[in-house]
């Protein structure tokens, strides 16, 4: 088994997707194989411009809920907004907390 990871923003049309069975060749590229996060990260606002221009836009209600959702899903929780079955992320997101019960995140803010 693989787990995927998307990433957009609102109103974005640039979309990054990974896959685990990708292994170290994140978002399909082969001259990643020995980065270190700080040059993923680099690459990552170099190919994906869109939205690297929305996170600069980030507000402070975004990066409150945000310090929120990892203080509420660590140590392990991990926020899952697709899954093979029938689940409604209409107001909330849920985590997948391994050994403790489910928790659900709200969603973040809007703006």
């Amino acid at each position: 088994m693989y787990w995927r990871a998307r990433i957009s923003a609102h109103d974005c049309t640039e979309i990054a997707r990974y896959s685990s069975g990708e292994r170290n060749h994140y978002f399909d590229w082969n001259d990643a194989e020995n980065d270190t996060p700080h040059d993923l990260a680099l690459k990552f606002c170099e190919r994906f411009p869109a939205l690297a221009r929305k996170a600069e836009k980030a507000t402070s209600k975004y990066a409150t809920w945000y310090a929120e959702m990892l203080r509420r899903t660590a140590p392990l929780g991990i926020l899952r907004q697709y899954s093979d079955w029938d689940e409604d992320y209409s107001a909330s997101l849920p985590v997948m907390m391994f050994e403790a019960s489910p928790i659900l995140v709200p969603l973040p803010p809007d703006e």
